[in-house]
């Protein structure tokens, strides 16, 4: 089956906001997307491949809308999904349960969230 992406790069804007270039031929396995800042490599064929499983897709967006039921915000949800993507944030998920105690990575954190809702702001094009 054909890839629908062309073999000339092509600016992409996915939900997250960031430009990728679609690199690649017409094979399957060959479609790549490269984020123009950051040098991420998304395989656009696993993308798609993996939207072909609907249940799943259903159930993770089922407990997205529970929390978002819960006392958990839309902001925090969103907030929270940008920190999870982030691989440099992600250092943060091995901190000892004592993390707000240290000065240091409470800032960092603190920073790091401020960050992320601003760029979540860009998104939803919020002055």
């Amino acid at each position: 089956m054909a890839t629908p992406f062309r073999a000339k790069a092509a600016s992409a804007m996915l939900d997250t906001g960031t430009k990728f270039r679609v690199l690649g031929g017409r094979g399957k396995s060959k479609a790549k997307a490269v984020n123009k800042t950051s040098g991420r490599c998304i395989d656009v064929q696993d993308w798609m491949g993996r939207m072909a499983d609907l249940p799943r897709i259903m159930s993770v967006t089922q407990a997205i809308f529970l929390q978002l039921e819960t006392p958990c915000h839309e902001a925090l949800l969103r907030v929270a999904l940008e920190l999870a993507l982030d691989s440099e944030a992600r250092r943060s998920f091995a901190w000892t349960a004592s993390w707000y105690h240290d000065d240091a990575k409470r800032e960092w954190f603190r920073h790091k969230v401020k960050e992320k809702l601003h760029r979540v702001f860009r998104m939803l094009e919020v002055p």
